[in-house]
């Protein structure tokens, strides 16, 4: 071995175990549930879950007060995002480490106690999805935040009653997925594709008839 070679692998000795692990989390990472979706993935989840989704529509809509709307999102039990519409039109938006520190305010804005707060965080963990969008100007609609892949958004919107004719057209020809007449999927990223793309939804659509 020659004294170069000599000086050089005790460098390259050492950034093996680094190496590995790094390739470790990088399949990981891509191997878990939580880093896939698409309408099929969406479609089993909500065949399981679809009863809690009802219920915690249900919930929500009794817990929030009158004229107000929440969104939330959580990472497990850790609040990330605590948006809020009050009375008046008042809206006040908090992400990350602000959201958890204006939590009481916000709550106390739209009627929510720290019992109900936590029956939401538990229902959406149990029911493994992150969020809910909700409004009492709109109450027989919940969204509900199914799984984040990079930038996108997966989300349910659930209805407390069957589509009318009108809106079974209207969500055939949107961007929507319609699943059944209570409920459609849809994706949002901030860049990039806004929408489900026109071929994923024709080829879903090919397999599963909403009605």
């Amino acid at each position: 071995m020659t004294e170069k070679a000599r000086t050089i692998l005790p460098g390259i000795l050492k950034l093996i175990p680094f190496a590995i692990v790094t390739a470790v989390l990088f399949v990981v990472y891509f191997l878990l549930p939580s880093q896939k979706c698409n309408p099929d993935v969406m479609a089993t989840h909500y065949e399981e879950h679809h009863t809690e989704m009802e219920e915690l529509h249900r919930y929500v809509q009794s817990a929030i007060a009158d004229s107000c709307g929440i969104t939330l999102e959580f990472n497990g039990n850790k609040l990330e995002r605590f948006y809020v519409k009050g009375p008046d039109k008042l809206y006040l938006l908090y992400s990350d480490e602000k959201a958890r520190e204006h939590k009481d305010s916000l709550m106390t804005i739209v009627g929510l106690s720290q019992e109900e707060f936590d029956n939401i965080c538990k229902q959406l963990k149990d029911m493994g999805c992150i969020g809910i969008d909700y409004s009492q100007s709109n109450p027989e609609r919940l969204t509900i935040w199914f799984r984040r892949v990079g930038m996108g958004l997966y989300y349910f919107t659930i209805l407390n009653r069957p589509m009318t004719e009108e809106e079974k057209a209207s969500a055939v020809n949107w961007v929507a997925i319609p699943y059944n007449d209570h409920c459609y999927f849809n994706y949002h990223s901030p860049v990039g594709q806004e929408s489900f793309p026109e071929k994923v939804k024709e080829d879903f659509l090919k397999k599963h008839k909403p009605w």
